[in-house]
């Protein structure tokens, strides 16, 4: 799901859709789900974006219009993060 560039082809801030939200979702959750694209959401999450990115655009948004496919170069940066939070810390 990749949030920040539906946002940024709309012309919505993550400010506006957390307002439109109306408190049904956490601040860090829109801000979060804007600032990178995510692995993991949580269906209800989903439903009260869609619904406020619908309010906001004054047209329905379907969940397809927010999901982008991951190229090989993404899928790379995928498994590289994967391995970063696996490798133990060292100090």
């Amino acid at each position: 799901m990749n949030l920040g560039a539906y946002l940024e082809r709309r012309g919505i801030t993550a400010y506006r859709l957390v307002k439109a939200t109306e408190g049904r979702l956490a601040p860090v959750t829109v801000y979060g789900l804007a600032a990178k694209p995510a692995q993991r959401i949580d269906l209800a999450t989903v439903g009260t974006v869609l619904e406020a990115l619908s309010e906001l655009t004054g047209s329905p948004v379907q969940v397809q219009d927010v999901l982008e496919t991951l190229d090989a170069e993404g899928d790379q940066r995928r498994e590289d993060a994967r391995r970063r939070i696996a490798a133990p810390r060292s100090g």
